[in-house]
């Protein structure tokens, strides 16, 4: 088997959730163990990794370009120095 460490990105899709939602049922009903569950995760996140680099073909790449706003004087500023104010020079709405 190989040792390579699998990203858990695929845990949070409905298929993962499903998985995870009923591995937890089965642990708290006593039917199995929570070490057999992580065993079973693990598995899950190489299963699909594999499958879905074999079997997809699409790809979808993008690019954001923007600002993280902290606060709203930090808005009030991003929108005055990007000119997105409509009104004088130094005008600053109020949102």
């Amino acid at each position: 088997m190989n040792n390579q460490a699998y990203y858990e990105l695929y845990r949070r899709s409905s298929i993962g959730l499903s998985l995870t939602d009923t591995l937890d049922d089965l642990i708290n009903e006593g039917r199995i163990e929570p070490q057999l569950a992580m065993k079973i995760l693990a598995n899950f996140d190489r299963a699909i990794t594999e499958v879905l680099a074999d079997k997809v073909k699409a790809r979808l790449n993008f690019k954001v370009h923007g600002h993280l706003v902290l606060s709203w004087p930090d808005m009030s500023k991003l929108l005055a120095n990007t000119g997105l104010n409509k009104g004088p020079p130094g005008y600053v709405p109020l949102l």
